[in-house]
């Protein structure tokens, strides 16, 4: 018999014997099999085997090989299926043994959950970009509004480095610039104004006193937007400013007018020495659409400006009118 032959069946029933020696080996814990009893068992196995063994060994001898044909020889295909069918017995023999072994714990596993991709966190982007810019006049305010809420809630300071802007979102940091001199501060909007035609930002008494506009009151500035906040609330609407008023039934009387015609006008209260009642119309969800309402306004009432429509101001108006 040729010599790969041989070496197959010989690692064939090597794997048989590992493998029936595998299944054969007892739990000796709590089975109550002597020592003795388990080699006598062991030595049984060991014998059959290689009664078996040496059986297919003779078998393989009497047949020949025909080593001229290029095809594959029987003796080849033989231990070919010899190793295919040691093959097959012991993974039946340890799948079993494995089945008695383990069987407890199965119920234990259960199948693992489906890989979850985590949600990557999304921050919103500010709704005015960090070097936004604008030019204009601004003038500063002081002791009659010191004190007093400003209308992001906030009591307002002058003198800390803070502002009054119609648009811009509160929390915005700008950068202000005289133009006249080149000086600069970094102020933070938190309130509302100013609203007088040509001006574009009220400042506080220090951040103006730090340009140098305290003395002449108002002057042409840049703007620069150095830092936008992230939180803007979902509700970002605009809205056009049709007038201002100490009487709260004089504004009640005109934000009906208008509501009866462009279907949305409230009320938003600026907190002062005397309380100021602006009437605000319309609802646009950006600053473009209310500049058109402001030209249809703006034919009837020259003082109109559009504003950035703020709840807090509103709530103030409504919790101050119900009193």
């Amino acid at each position: 018999m040729p010599r790969a032959s041989r070496e197959a069946v010989t690692c064939s029933w090597r794997f048989i014997h590992w493998a029936a020696l595998r299944h054969a080996k007892p739990n000796l814990v709590g089975s109550g099999e002597s020592d003795q009893n388990h080699d006598k068992r062991r030595n049984r196995i060991i014998e059959e085997h290689g009664r078996k063994k040496q059986k297919t060994l003779n078998q393989l001898r009497r047949r020949r090989v025909h080593p001229e044909d290029g095809m594959m020889g029987r003796d080849d295909r033989l231990s070919r299926k010899i190793i295919l069918l040691a093959a097959a017995l012991a993974l039946v023999l340890t799948a079993s043994s494995c089945a008695r072994k383990h069987k407890h714990k199965t119920a234990a596993h259960a199948n693992p959950p489906p890989n979850v991709t985590p949600r990557r966190e999304t921050k919103p982007n500010p709704t005015i970009p960090s070097g936004y810019s604008e030019q204009g006049i601004a003038s500063w305010y002081g002791i009659p509004f010191n004190g007093r809420p400003a209308a992001d809630g906030e009591i307002y300071d002058m003198e800390a480095m803070v502002a009054a802007h119609r648009l811009l979102p509160f929390n915005t940091w700008l950068k202000v610039t005289n133009l006249a001199n080149n000086q600069s501060v970094n102020v933070r909007v938190i309130d509302r104004g100013p609203f007088v035609n040509g001006r574009i930002i009220d400042l506080s008494k220090a951040a103006a006193r730090q340009i140098g506009l305290l003395g002449p009151g108002i002057g042409e500035v840049r703007l620069e937007v150095i830092s936008a906040p992230r939180d803007i609330p979902a509700n970002d609407f605009y809205a056009v400013q049709a007038g201002a008023f100490s009487s709260r039934e004089n504004a009640e009387r005109l934000r009906e007018k208008y509501a009866e015609r462009f279907g949305n006008a409230q009320l938003a209260l600026k907190h002062g020495p005397v309380p100021l009642w602006r009437v605000l119309v319309g609802k646009e969800p950006s600053v473009e659409a209310a500049n058109q309402l402001a030209i249809v306004l703006g034919a009837e009432n020259k003082s109109v400006f559009v504003v950035r429509l703020d709840e807090t101001e509103i709530q103030a108006a409504a919790a101050a009118g119900s009193r």
